[in-house]
């Protein structure tokens, strides 16, 4: 005689588990809203329906989706979403939203480039801005800065003995701000092509003008070959980047390549005079 089909057995086995896991996530979220104060009374007798039909639906071998269903698309279904965003990390719904804000302004920063010789000097500059606002926006939320006080990028550009700040993401701070290359980290940039990255300004650079920010890093911006610009992002916190340059450095490489075509001898001269 054949023992039962290993189907027979798991199937109602993960069937229940899975009908397990749901019920205490509707409690907890059940428990999470009644502590909020905003649950109307539509709301409760949807979301009431939908959370004692789980076990009830196990028990006698009932089907939960429609049910379930149900109560996700009328009353209930704003309730629950007002549930699981109490129970979502904190920071998470910043992260989805820039997320596909970036998405929106990469594809238009890409359209933009296929005009880019008919561009004005002042629409390039715009344009330079832009870049660095969805860079300086995806390393915030990498790094936890969601409210955006911490982190900030700027475009980098040598002009003679000087590095120049061509464009900042925010005008927080004096815009096209000279300084000589001897004084800038930066400078190893330009010259060697390699990442540079300061956790602690005051201990590592004690030397330096005070900065409104205790930690950066620079990245080379490449135009073929050459290396026609680079790429700062500072951080008031020290230590922001020492453990994530590298993992940066590779997710920022199709932004810092929009930037590029900005940086031709060209452009670049038009923008410095």
């Amino acid at each position: 005689m054949n023992g039962p089909d290993r189907h027979d057995t798991f199937v109602p086995a993960t069937r229940t588990l899975v009908l397990r896991m749901l019920t205490i996530t509707y409690h907890r979220i059940l428990s999470r809203i009644s502590k909020g104060g905003f649950v109307g009374v539509a709301g409760r007798v949807a979301f009431a329906v939908a959370y004692a039909w789980i076990p009830v639906s196990a028990h006698f071998k009932l089907k939960a989706e429609p049910i379930t269903k149900l109560a996700l698309f009328t009353f209930g279904g704003g309730l629950i979403w007002k549930g699981l965003k109490l129970t979502m990390p904190e920071g998470m719904t910043y992260v989805s939203r820039h997320y596909l804000e970036r998405k929106y302004l990469l594809s238009a920063k890409i359209d933009a480039m296929g005009r880019m010789a008919s561009m004005a000097a002042a629409e390039v500059q715009r344009y330079r801005e832009e870049v660095l606002q969805i860079i300086a926006q995806y390393v915030r939320d990498h790094r936890g800065d969601f409210a955006g006080r911490s982190i900030f990028a700027n475009l980098l550009v040598v002009d003679g003995e000087d590095i120049v700040v061509l464009a900042r993401d925010r005008e927080h701070r004096q815009p096209a701000v000279r300084c000589r290359r001897s004084e800038m980290v930066a400078t190893e940039v330009f010259l060697t092509g390699e990442i540079q990255v300061i956790g602690d300004l005051v201990t590592q650079i004690p030397n330096a003008p005070k900065k409104p920010y205790s930690s950066f890093m620079v990245m080379p911006i490449r135009l073929g070959k050459a290396i026609v610009g680079a790429l700062s992002i500072d951080s008031a916190e020290r230590y922001h980047f020492d453990f994530q340059a590298d993992e940066l450095a590779v997710s920022l490489l199709p932004y810092i390549s929009l930037l590029a075509w900005t940086l031709t001898p060209a452009r670049a001269k038009e923008a410095l005079t």
